[in-house]
């Protein structure tokens, strides 16, 4: 842990969302038009349609969905299937498709300090590409070069209070404050936003620019932490989507 993280982490506390147990309804539930314009952010779980939001996940590819690492297994083990679901799960389910493997982040050490959440990130390599008529993948772009940036972002995703619905914000803020490379967003999160997205405006469409990874602080003062889209994101899904064309 370096000497510029020490003060932010001084009285507080890191959670991975994956694992942590859900105390509140945070994101609100999305209207049916939003729902269906945002259908690329979905389900990411082991056990498809019937199971719980274990975490979000981005369509950001026909074949190719954004997450966090602590949201899969080990790199493309044939044991640990992936699955990723449009719609949310149970009865609002549209469709669910099976990985054939994933990629974890290099950077990426695996639970504990901060450094490991700065590269909390993996990509989902599906089996069957994802029909347009279902969900069009989202554009990728990296935006948040700058140490402390500034503005208005997007969050998207399934949480375990309510699986079957895709819950999120339109006006989370960038809060002040460097943690080792992390976006800080005012907005709270719970368990299964991880992996969800975060979007930021760019030419007139929002694109995502971060993938949410963690919780800091306790109670109702918790904000959400995402890990940047950066040249490894980037190239995975420009080779994914040069395979599609």
């Amino acid at each position: 842990m370096t000497s510029l993280l020490a003060p932010l982490l001084q009285g507080l506390v890191f959670v991975l969302l994956g694992v942590a147990a859900a105390q509140a309804d945070i994101l609100p539930l999305l209207s049916p038009p939003q729902r269906a314009a945002w259908s690329a952010v979905g389900v990411v779980n082991a056990q498809g349609p019937s199971g719980l939001a274990t975490c979000s996940g981005t369509l950001v590819a026909p074949d190719l969905v954004l997450t966090a690492a602590h949201c899969v297994g080990q790199d493309d083990n044939p044991k640990d299937r992936r699955r990723f679901v449009i719609g949310g799960t149970g009865a609002s389910a549209r469709g669910t498709f099976v990985s054939s493997g994933t990629r974890r982040h290099p950077g990426y050490l695996g639970s504990g300090p901060l450094t490991g959440f700065r590269f909390d990130l993996a990509v989902v390599q599906l089996a069957s590409p994802v029909p347009r008529r279902l969900a069009i993948p989202l554009p990728v772009t990296e935006v948040l070069n700058t140490p402390d940036p500034k503005g208005i972002f997007s969050l998207l995703g399934y949480h375990r209070l309510r699986p079957g619905g895709l819950n999120g914000r339109f006006d989370c803020p960038a809060k002040p404050g460097e943690a080792d490379g992390l976006l800080v967003l005012g907005c709270q999160v719970i368990s299964g936003n991880s992996g969800g997205a975060v979007l930021q405006a760019q030419d007139d469409s929002l694109r995502v620019v971060a993938v949410v990874v963690a919780t800091m602080g306790e109670g109702s003062a918790t904000t959400a932490l995402a890990a940047r889209v950066d040249p490894w994101v980037a190239q995975e899904v420009a080779a994914a989507r040069a395979r599609a064309n």
